[in-house]
């Protein structure tokens, strides 16, 4: 599995400048609110090379008064001892993998591999597709690193599209030029939409082990991808391919007319059902926030399942509002991972089970040790 031996933080958010040295199994961050737990946890996120789990820019990430900022991770995977460094300035980020620098930053995806759940994942039920979409591509980039540059293509061949039907002038004269971007787009649309439909597949059956037993119930989860085809197809790439040239033939006269393509990956959502019904319409905000919680489960499950390591389970302020049946079925499904656990009060958690765990308080930025 993914083992994070030390982190050494300089100038990040509030964090004061220093080297941590977690346990191999469960680490245990508490204090009081705004001390820093979530800026530590954020701090081992942006080692696997995506963006802040909170949706921060990487300027808001650098310490107030000070030029860059720097997170430096050493962890064994890929049955070595590997080191990622991550260099932030108000100008770019830098990555770096055992002093090689990564160019483009998409090479570092899969290296270093988390599944991350703070209160603000309950954008997957509340949110707007943007936010499932995000969850989607981040899941399938850490599995699939290939995905992550896929993703920069298609964004790349879009805005072009779109330049191309704004200037209705240009389309008048060279007509046949929006061809040539209607090729890219479907060859790397069926490809991302392919991948989506997989993954959304595994997870349908995934969830039902962590759903029923989060919340210990018999009700029905379902997902349901915006894009039908994939699952009647069987997931076969010609038929995706065919659905999505008809899609882009039949929106053509209105995509020219708007000046922008409206049909595609970049426009697609997917829904989850309880017995049937929209979670998000229908669901109580318990039943939203266990539901979320065991797609993050099933997330790193699947995770240490498809890339043969358990991925580093960050979880912030998630077990002190779960009573002790949930909270002990939580840390049963991760007790094989590396687990990095806040909370304000750390007999709510340590109470619960028997592993063993190491302790660490925080105080204004500053990281203890017990």
């Amino acid at each position: 599995m993914l083992n994070v031996f030390s982190v050494k933080i300089k100038n990040y958010r509030n964090l004061k400048e220093q080297t941590i040295y977690p346990e191999s199994g469960i680490n245990l961050i508490y204090g009081d609110n705004a001390q820093g737990k979530t800026n530590l946890l954020e701090a081992i996120w942006i080692s696997t090379g995506g963006r802040s789990f909170r949706g921060s820019r990487d300027t808001n990430l650098i310490t107030l008064s000070k030029k860059n900022s720097e997170v430096f991770l050493k962890f064994f995977g890929r049955k070595r001892e590997q080191k990622i460094k991550t260099k932030l300035s108000q100008e770019r980020r830098e990555m770096f993998l055992n002093s090689v620098t990564q160019n483009p930053l998409s090479k570092i995806v899969g290296t270093f591999c988390a599944a991350v759940f703070s209160p603000n994942h309950l954008y997957l039920i509340r949110g707007g597709p943007m936010e499932r979409r995000r969850f989607l591509d981040t899941a399938i980039c850490q599995i699939k690193p290939f995905y992550a540059n896929l993703l920069i293509k298609y964004k790349h061949t879009l805005i072009q599209r779109n330049a191309l039907l704004k200037n209705t002038v240009q389309y008048k004269k060279s007509p046949e030029v929006l061809e040539v971007w209607d090729d890219k787009l479907v060859e790397y649309s069926t490809l991302i939409r392919k991948q989506r439909a997989e993954y959304i597949d595994i997870l349908q059956k995934t969830i039902e082990k962590t759903y029923k037993g989060v919340l210990k119930s018999h009700e029905k989860l379902s997902f349901v991808y915006s894009f039908k085809v994939a699952k009647e197809s069987k997931l076969e790439e010609d038929a995706i391919k065919d659905e999505i040239e008809k899609e882009l033939k039949n929106s053509r006269d209105e995509d020219i007319l708007k000046g922008f393509t409206q049909k595609g990956p970049h426009r697609d959502d997917f829904e989850v059902l309880m017995n049937k019904k929209s979670i998000k319409f229908f669901g109580s905000q318990g039943q939203q926030r266990s539901v979320v919680l065991s797609i993050k489960i099933a997330e790193s499950l699947i995770l240490g399942e498809l890339t043969g390591e358990r991925p580093v389970v960050l979880l912030d302020d998630v077990m002190s509002e779960l009573d002790i049946s949930r909270q002990k079925c939580i840390l049963n499904y991760i007790q094989d991972f590396q687990v990095f656990i806040t909370c304000c009060d750390k007999s709510s958690v340590a109470r619960f089970t028997d592993a063993n765990i190491k302790f660490f308080e925080i105080k204004e930025g500053r990281v203890f040790c017990e």
